[in-house]
């Protein structure tokens, strides 16, 4: 009886446990893709802007 339920009671804490390692995972995956949409977004501005002027400045 002691036995089973620190058995679930483990198991149960397991879960929780891989559950948060999940969740914190996933949002430092979002954190690092956020970053990079900024950063890609940045560079694409950054070389239109380049681009835009050489051609106006070509003439």
């Amino acid at each position: 009886m002691i036995s089973e339920r620190l058995i679930n009671g483990n198991a149960s804490l397991r879960s929780n446990a891989n559950f948060f390692l999940l969740s914190k995972a996933s949002n430092d995956t979002m954190v690092f893709l956020e970053a990079h949409k900024f950063l890609i977004n940045k560079f694409l501005m950054m070389t239109t802007v380049t681009e835009y002027n050489r051609r106006t400045t070509d003439g």
